[in-house]
């Protein structure tokens, strides 16, 4: 993990207290506290991504701590995605291994949780609504070429925790990038769910996510 980039997430989230005139104005904002309490004052504790390519894992860690299942960090879940290797023994003992510093995606199930997982953008009802039942929700979007959209060019995870309506009608959404650097920010609904990019297109989400009964 890099300094300022823990700092800049720090900020981030301080910012989350919503002093700024905007928030202030709308009629509602809703955030999941299990998510943001994940980011205390000690910036050593934070489940940021430990390795660069491990934004789906991280997520995955964010929501499950959410839940209070903090045993499954992010370089168990690399052991249990990629088994087979033969060096390292454990991703726990060198993140950046070319064997465990891959791309993947969440696999809830092996920790004792329920999903759901769709290709499809949720729509704000469904999204607002698994915010309202303070579940957290994994969104991954991939960017387009902008000189050939139909080509990728990588992705990134990351984790709903919020949602708000400005007085305008703009639809907004918190999200947690696992990363470290841009931290919690506020971005557009349609930026994400809708496809409105160029650049980025929405590519997998999943929801519902919560431990078996």
């Amino acid at each position: 993990m890099k300094p300022p980039r823990l700092t800049y997430l720090l900020v981030s989230f301080l910012l989350l207290s919503f002093s700024d005139g905007w928030a202030q104005q709308t009629d509602k904002v809703v955030e999941i506290k299990e998510v943001l309490d994940l980011f205390g004052p000690d910036p050593l504790t934070w489940p940021v991504q430990h390795g660069d390519r491990w934004c789906w894992a991280a997520s995955a860690e964010i929501i499950m701590s959410s839940h209070g299942h903090t045993s499954w960090k992010q370089c168990i879940q690399a052991d249990d995605a990629h088994p087979g290797k033969k060096w390292p023994r454990t991703c726990c003992d060198y993140p950046y291994a070319p064997a465990c510093n891959r791309t993947g995606w969440p696999h809830f199930e092996y920790y004792g949780f329920d999903y759901n997982r769709t290709a499809e953008p949720l729509t704000w009802g469904e999204l607002t609504n698994q915010i309202d039942q303070g579940l957290p929700v994994a969104v991954a979007v991939q960017y387009m070429d902008p000189g050939n959209p139909g080509i990728s060019r990588g992705g990134h995870m990351g984790v709903v925790a919020g949602y708000t309506v400005l007085p305008d009608g703009e639809l907004k959404i918190l999200i947690v990038d696992p990363d470290g650097f841009h931290g919690g920010m506020w971005a557009l609904y349609d930026d994400v769910f809708g496809n409105s990019s160029n650049t980025v297109r929405h590519w997998r989400t999943y929801y519902d996510i919560r431990p078996f009964p």
